[in-house]
């Protein structure tokens, strides 16, 4: 993807691709990079210009591609969620039975899991049970499940059985 905003002198823009890994975006050598941009013969002031709109190229490029990363993720997360509603609705309709399709591509089946980790309060959770901020993805649920079996009390967390529905 070659995203412009600045037009660069072709030179400069031929030794950075050469130099830098296009995997990493890390300059290979640099001391490289320096001799082949010394040996230009052209203005300092120029090569400054075209280095910094060559950066801000990068950096519209970054931006562009942030953009689309997030747009990505909110369409994997409508895609989650649609599949998780038709799931539950199946659960709903089938209501514990097995079902297969009459050509068998498809099935139903289901999965009992014990003592499941559910939250109660995440407030009342105390902090030993968080690896960093205090919210539901850095939750130690192994740790917490531990404690629940062994019989000890974990606020604001209890342990349940839940089915899930499989999908083959």
């Amino acid at each position: 993807m070659s995203f412009t905003v600045f037009e660069i002198d072709e030179r400069i823009e031929l030794i950075t691709e050469m130099l830098v890994d296009p995997e990493t975006g890390e300059i290979l050598s640099e001391e490289q990079a320096r001799l082949l941009i010394d040996e230009f013969q052209m203005q300092k002031d120029k090569k400054i210009e075209y280095l910094c709109k060559l950066i801000k190229n990068y950096s519209a490029e970054a931006d562009a591609l942030k953009a689309q990363k997030q747009a990505f993720e909110k369409r994997q997360k409508a895609a989650e969620n649609k599949a998780k509603s038709i799931k539950n609705y199946i659960r709903y309709i089938l209501n514990g039975e097995k079902w297969k399709a009459e050509d068998a591509s498809v099935s139903v089946t289901y999965r009992t899991t014990k003592d499941t980790v559910k939250i109660d309060d995440i407030e009342a959770i105390p902090d030993d049970y968080f690896r960093k901020p205090h919210d539901e993805n850095h939750l130690m649920k192994t740790s917490i499940k531990e404690q629940l079996v062994n019989g000890s009390n974990v606020p604001g967390v209890h342990l349940e059985e839940s089915v899930s529905v499989i999908i083959k």
